[in-house]
């Protein structure tokens, strides 16, 4: 079930500043001056009356609800590929056992540590 989006009148002019900032780079990035008048045009509209913005807000929210989707996908599959999963290799072909799993599955004995210790109110004052 999808919820709809009703925005809000600071919601809308925020999609209003969002444009103008997306016309002032494209206009700059072209050299083009001709996105500076809708972009001085948008930016009125926006602090006078944005609730006229509205409709944009809405497509604005979805659109950006799904690249945000995709971005985190890609980015996260990224990182774990290219980060984590080398480095996880390469702590496994040197050998690194923090959880002493060799120990565990070849003893009869814990591996856990154990901790015969009564503690005191001396122990929480500063248990970092």
């Amino acid at each position: 079930m999808k919820i709809k989006f009703h925005p809000t009148q600071a919601y809308a002019k925020d999609t209003g500043l969002v444009i103008v900032l997306i016309l002032l780079l494209i206009a700059y990035w072209k050299g083009d001056l001709f996105f500076i008048l809708p972009a001085i045009g948008t930016l009125l509209v926006a602090m006078t009356v944005p609730i006229v913005l509205q409709p944009l807000a809405v497509i604005w929210y979805y659109a950006s609800t799904a690249l945000g989707s995709v971005t985190n996908r890609i980015v996260l599959t990224v990182i774990y590929w290219g980060v984590l999963t080398p480095v996880g290799m390469v702590r496994r072909w040197l050998g690194f056992d923090p959880m002493k799993r060799k120990i565990w599955k070849n003893g009869t004995h814990s591996v856990f540590a154990e901790r015969n210790h009564i503690f005191k109110s001396d122990d929480l004052k500063m248990p970092y």
